[in-house]
């Protein structure tokens, strides 16, 4: 059975082919029931009819499943083709009470019992639709016996039966609604606890201030790398940036400025990070967080030094000759390095760090490199200053 089900297909019409099945069981109980009685001779069913009968309930799932298998129910207004199939039940149900005058009470329960799989899919109005179609159904059976059992037919014991039914009916259709509405609410109650969970999880790993991801999500980030790395044989890299005398923006400005120079340059660092090719991973291929204070790290996943040190490089190209609030601005420097097969995370973090003071002691708005490639430096377009003003015009504040 596991061959009629494609392994990349869809899980929803798997979910749906899983479900046809189950009622094809449905039809599994119905010639159990009269194959029963055939040998215990309660039940005689003329040959031509039984042939019909059995050849048609066939046909009709066989076109089911090829309407399943092959795709085609998707382009139908309920894929799932519950309420088709309901009705395609029921009415073959229908013929065969129409030939079982005699033991037909023993074959109601059998009859009303596909109104349960409605529970799948069926709302409100679908259960009334097919509750009406299932007694206006048995009801026609009723007058048929008339026609064909004449003098035969107790008019009483008839209209108890259509009472039966019709109680069996909608307590069978309220039963299974409810079951529908329980799992509705379930499904809801589940999608909201996903959305709670993700934005827990958010959260628990996003800095409160840049949204960027915090120091603890990549740290734990940086021990998955390295035993990637470790058992690949393929190293990341790592920068550490800080933002040049950030402490003057928030000794002349004060921390509500320097949080938003924070956020703009976590925002522009991100971005820049998208639009690039980090060699060969594109957008996501960096993870981008806050380090502490004014200081942020970047963790690029197969990634080696050089092409790590292009990419920040462009961050702080970037960010010298971009201002920040439109007239403020400021340089940032870093140190980028390459992990090391086998050795401690706090080793590799030791040189980026090492390194970015290096840029910063040799200047600042640099890029320094803890590797063959060397430090990189292009002087910016304002030279020595640092801030130019904010909120308007401002006195220069020469870097120190």
């Amino acid at each position: 059975m596991r061959n009629w089900f494609k392994p990349d297909q869809d899980p929803k019409q798997v979910l749906r082919l899983r479900r046809f099945l189950m009622g094809v069981s449905y039809y599994g109980i119905w010639l159990a029931i009269i194959g029963l009685m055939t040998l215990q001779g309660s039940m005689h069913l003329p040959t031509p009819f039984l042939t019909v009968a059995l050849t048609g309930a066939i046909i009709s799932n066989l076109v089911f499943f090829a309407l399943l298998r092959s795709g085609m129910n998707l382009q139908l207004r309920d894929p799932s083709m519950t309420f088709s199939q309901l009705v395609v039940g029921l009415s073959w149900a229908m013929v065969l009470l129409v030939m079982t005058y005699e033991v037909r009470d023993l074959l109601l329960l059998a009859y009303i019992s596909p109104v349960f799989f409605g529970m799948f899919k069926l709302d409100q109005k679908g259960f009334i639709r097919l509750g009406v179609f299932a007694w206006v159904g048995y009801l026609a059976v009723t007058g048929l016996d008339y026609w064909m059992q004449p003098g035969q037919v107790d008019t009483a014991y008839q209209l108890l039966r259509l009472f039966v039914v019709a109680a069996m009916l909608f307590w069978t259709g309220y039963f299974s609604l409810h079951v529908a509405r329980l799992k509705g609410r379930l499904r809801k109650q589940t999608r909201e606890l996903e959305v709670m969970v993700a934005e827990a999880t958010e959260l628990s790993e996003r800095d409160d201030l840049t949204k960027a991801y915090n120091r603890r999500f990549i740290m734990d980030s940086l021990e998955v790398e390295k035993t990637r790395a470790n058992r690949s044989g393929i190293p990341f890299s790592i920068c550490i940036l800080d933002l040049d005398n950030f402490k003057l923006i928030n000794d002349r400005f004060g921390h509500l400025a320097g949080d938003r120079v924070l956020t703009a340059f976590a925002e522009r660092a991100r971005s820049e990070l998208r639009g690039l090719d980090v060699m060969g991973r594109s957008e996501n291929g960096a993870w981008f967080g806050r380090y502490g204070g004014e200081e942020f790290i970047i963790l690029f996943p197969n990634t080696s030094l050089l092409g790590a040190r292009n990419c920040v490089e462009r961050i702080r190209h970037v960010t010298a000759n971009t201002a920040f609030e439109e007239v403020l601005r400021v340089t940032v420097s870093g140190g980028v390095t390459e992990y090391r097969i086998g050795e401690d995370v706090e080793d590799t973090l030791r040189r980026a760090d090492q390194a970015m003071y290096d840029a910063k002691n040799g200047g600042r708005n640099q890029i320094e490199c803890a590797g063959e490639l060397g430090s990189t430096h292009v002087p910016s377009d304002f030279g020595s200053q640092v801030v130019v003003g904010l909120f308007g015009k401002g006195k220069a504040i020469p870097a120190k």
